[in-house]
Formats: structure tokens, sequence, C-alpha cells
């Protein structure tokens, strides 16, 4: 149980992450 909950933590944190790089590829294109 205490694995599943490390994992969906871990998809959350990496989510995160490429949605900010997304974010940001899209603000140097827009530029």
């Amino acid at each position: 149980m205490i694995i599943l909950g490390l994992l969906r933590f871990a998809l959350l944190i990496v989510f995160l992450f490429f949605g900010l790089l997304i974010v940001r590829l899209l603000r140097r294109s827009h530029d």
C-alpha cells in the first residue's frame, strides 16, 4: 500500500515538472 502511495506521489511530481517545462517552451516560442 505504501508503495502505491509513493508511486502516485512520484507521478504527480513528474506531471508537474513536465507541465512547467511545456509552459516555458510555449512562452519562449510565443515571444
